[in-house]
């Protein structure tokens, strides 16, 4: 069965993110084409001060990604993935 994005960013919300690979997985979230992945990934990375994935996560930063983003947040059904897309956007 395929796994749903709540799925997925519930996996990434349980990560032990001092574990080697909760780091990789994090990357591949950043790297998604899941604006709401993205968000949750970056949530934890703020919150943790992940400092290794800080700088792929200004990669992301520009009026395109904003944009995906922005359109991720008014489509997403989960109000914590609609909140993390919101204070990660503005």
């Amino acid at each position: 069965m395929p796994r749903t994005l709540q799925h997925r960013i519930a996996e990434l919300r349980a990560l032990d993110v001092q574990a080697p690979a909760a780091q990789a997985k994090l990357r591949a979230a950043i790297q998604s084409s899941s604006g709401a992945l993205v968000a949750a990934a970056a949530r934890l990375v703020e919150d943790h001060r992940l400092e290794p994935l800080a700088g792929e996560l200004a990669a992301a930063d520009d009026p395109a990604v904003i944009e995906q983003l922005r359109a991720a947040a008014a489509e997403q059904r989960d109000p914590a993935a609609r909140r993390d897309i919101a204070e990660l956007v503005g």
